[in-house]
């Protein structure tokens, strides 16, 4: 008979797992200045998203034609989810909680035998012991004190039948500063119709991708005006500063008491670095005005002032979170980014956010500063 996975049959397995789930995590809070964690919330935001629109297109696979690599259609996918945000940061950082899910789907011609799944984590998280849930087959590793990898015997696998595995992982601590894949790849050994590597569903470059989570250290502060001095308040002449790590910030305040209306700093893009994104972290209005004009230029901003030819917008409270150069990425060469208002009091932080080459960042840039 078919087998038919269901939204909430998945949800069921999750549930399974709760308690150990609660201690676990329990045990692994910190003494920081992390909020405390809420379990009951983290188990409805388990239901909500097994009930979601990503979690019907991640897993109805009727139609999937996987290849293996024995030549047998069985498709094995791999998805990842951020299902704990512990320090509420809105990134999926140290301390957070991971769910994993594989996918077993037989869209081959012949019934499948013997079907063993196997997987080792990435050497930066941790497996919550006692999460591993399975809709088929029995647990042989991963639900135990002590568990680091995880093993399931899932058995035979007719044709046109599925089964779902799912697990739980913690970040471990990632560095100030840096960006790092979490890159994990599940395989799947049959009696008869080959091995079989994971594949993460939602990226569509190559068969048998490893599934791949970003992971982001806490920010450094590059400059702050409260701290020192103000940005430059003529664009003829910006403050310069130095981009350090992948995760920057900088803060600042438009307005001294109707002299200083401009913010402009200039910066540097080496050969080794791509910034990706500038996001507006924080904003804060006073007076009349609740919106600020920017200006990102090639190189310095020209005497007469004039539009960014890299980049123009408007800061607003609407786009926190958000790119103030969307769409774009800056590459090696000299950037100047200037701030305009017409009313003074405006403050905000930029949080650059970098790619850089892993050989340049680890061998320089986790050097301490003279």
């Amino acid at each position: 008979m078919k087998k038919v996975l269901t939204a909430m049959t998945a949800m069921t397995m999750t549930l399974q797992a709760s308690e150990n789930l609660n201690q676990e995590i329990i045990n692994k809070e910190s003494d920081s200045d992390k909020s405390k964690i809420d379990f009951e919330t983290f188990k409805n935001n388990l239901n909500n998203q097994y009930n979601s629109e990503n979690f019907v297109n991640a897993y109805n696979k009727s139609n999937s034609t996987n290849l293996a690599g024995s030549g047998s259609f069985v498709g094995f996918e791999k998805t990842v989810t951020l299902g704990l945000d512990a320090d509420v940061s809105g990134t999926v950082s140290s301390g957070d909680v991971l769910i994993y899910d594989l996918f077993v789907e037989n869209n081959d011609n012949v019934n499948a035998s013997g079907l063993f799944i196997e997987d080792v984590l990435d050497s930066n998280t941790d497996l919550i012991s006692g999460s591993v849930t399975t809709s088929q087959g029995n647990i042989i590793n991963g639900n135990q004190p002590n568990d680091t990898f995880v093993e399931v015997n899932v058995g035979n696998l007719d044709i046109a039948e599925s089964v779902i595995v799912s697990f739980s992982a913690t970040i471990n601590v990632v560095p100030d500063g840096q960006i790092i894949d979490i890159v994990n790849q599940a395989v799947l050994e049959t009696d008869n119709v080959g091995t079989i590597l994971s594949d993460d569903p939602n990226s569509f470059s190559e068969p048998y991708e490893p599934t791949v989570i970003r992971a982001q250290g806490a920010t450094v502060d590059l400059y702050d005006e409260f701290d020192e001095d103000d940005f430059a308040a003529y664009h003829e002449v910006p403050t310069p500063i130095e981009l350090r790590t992948e995760v920057d910030r900088i803060k600042g305040s438009i307005g001294g008491p109707g002299v200083d209306l401009e913010d402009c700093f200039t910066f540097t893009v080496e050969p080794h670095r791509v910034v990706n994104s500038i996001i507006l972290e924080s904003y804060e209005t006073s007076g009349d005005n609740q919106s600020t004009d920017y200006h990102i230029y090639l190189g310095l901003p020209p005497v007469k002032f004039s539009e960014g030819n890299f980049y123009r917008g408007v800061l607003t409270e609407n786009g926190l979170s958000f790119s103030i150069m969307p769409g774009r990425t800056m590459i090696e060469g000299d950037y100047s980014v200037c701030l305009i208002e017409a009313t003074p009091g405006q403050d905000y932080s930029l949080v650059f956010l970098s790619e850089i080459e892993d050989n340049i960042f680890n061998s320089s840039f986790e050097q301490p500063k003279p």
